[in-house]
């Protein structure tokens, strides 16, 4: 191998390394989209500890066209409410989206009631990040038929 050769291949091991720091410091402050599947997944097993494990502990919540839940220890109390009002949830069909600090995700969601009946519809949900944690949790879906 010439000299020149590996000159270039040093650099390039270096930008790797660089682009490794990078993209791990990046994962430090968004969450990714392995973590927003993650977090579907937590609600759909109506986990209310790992769902919160994402909230920011000044963290806020707002349900379709509910008051605003504010604080990590009452949107768990919200969360778990919710969970024992409905049999099961499942979300499909999830679309995330990401930029910067705000990450959208669409999709439909399945609510199953304690009688067994469901009600299936659309959602839109936005996220503002802070440090990676979820900041502000804003959930857009017409459930008004659920109860």
């Amino acid at each position: 191998m010439e000299l020149p050769e590996l000159i270039v291949f040093k650099d390039l091991l270096v930008l790797q390394i660089h682009i490794y720091y990078i993209c791990q410091t990046i994962k430090r402050f968004f969450m990714t989209k392995e973590d927003f599947v993650n977090l579907f997944k937590a609600i759909d097993d109506m986990n209310t500890e790992k769902f919160v494990s994402y909230i920011a502990d000044d963290g806020i919540l707002r349900f379709g066209n509910q008051s605003v839940i504010e604080g990590k220890k009452a949107i768990f109390e919200y969360i778990d409410a919710f969970f024992k009002a409905i049999k099961a949830i499942a979300h499909s069909e999830l679309e995330i989206w990401q930029l910067s600090d705000v990450s959208f995700v669409n999709g439909r969601v399945t609510y199953t009631r304690h009688n067994d009946t469901q009600l299936s519809v659309h959602f839109s949900n936005t996220f503002k990040m802070k440090n990676s944690l979820i900041n502000e949790y804003l959930i857009y879906v017409d459930n008004s038929e659920l109860f």
